[in-house]
């Protein structure tokens, strides 16, 4: 069993948020740099604990393990919109159309058998034990594989959606903008309120953008936009 991880906490740090650093860097596979972050990056002073509105204090614990959790999230996410966008499978509908197309025109000109026949001995290329049957049974298992892949992809294609409603998934900051209307999301089931000036500071944190996120009006503006949709 691993030792567990003891982490460099500031002074300033709420002992709620202390007690839920510490739980979490002694949890199995820790993210142990972010929760560094967390601990001592000075924007949490400033930005974070200092900028708690009234109804979220003494929950300072429920902000740390929302946004560690949000945060860990993000990244299984863009697995997925990464699939989504570059896997061989965002072409299987087409190659499944293709190949039910063979079929039927392999259909229509072996109408004649007895001239198919002839014609498939003398022009076959591959192995002269392999018939026509073979081959036009293999073409309808392909077209079967390709159909069931591409339910496969527009599965995947529907869980990113889902996920996430962002248009441009292609963006810069897509995962920034994920991570910010996840956690305000949590924090509006919370705390009533989505807490966007303490999400500002949190975002520039897990991202380690060294105080250069987004602000507060910018984070507002993508989740209200967002909700319109």
């Amino acid at each position: 069993m691993a030792d567990d991880c003891q982490l460099e906490l500031a002074r300033w740090v709420p002992e709620a948020a202390k007690s839920e650093l510490q739980r979490l860097a002694n949890s199995p596979d820790a993210d142990h740099r972010l929760l560094e972050r967390l601990a001592s990056y000075e924007e949490m002073h400033s930005g974070v604990w200092q900028k708690v509105p009234a109804v979220a204090r003494r929950a300072e614990h429920l902000i740390i393990r929302r946004t560690y959790a949000v945060a860990r999230l993000v990244p299984t996410w863009q697995k997925i919109e990464d699939f989504r966008k570059y896997s061989w499978l965002r072409d299987a509908g087409k190659i499944a159309r293709l190949a039910s197309k063979l079929l039927d025109a392999m259909n229509q000109a072996s109408a004649n058998a007895a001239d198919w026949q002839d014609l498939w001995q003398n022009l076959w290329p591959g192995d002269e034990r392999t018939t026509f049957e073979d081959a036009l049974s293999l073409v309808e298992r392909l077209a079967v594989l390709y159909r069931d892949a591409a339910a496969r992809y527009e599965g995947i294609a529907e869980t990113s959606t889902k996920l996430s409603t962002l248009k441009k998934k292609n963006l810069r900051e897509a995962r920034e903008i994920v991570f910010q209307r996840w956690l305000a999301s949590a924090f509006k089931d919370d705390f009533g309120r989505p807490l966007d000036q303490v999400i500002s500071a949190l975002s520039s944190v897990v991202f380690d953008k060294g105080g250069e996120g987004a602000m507060a009006a910018t984070i507002r503006g993508r989740r209200r936009s967002a909700a319109r949709r």
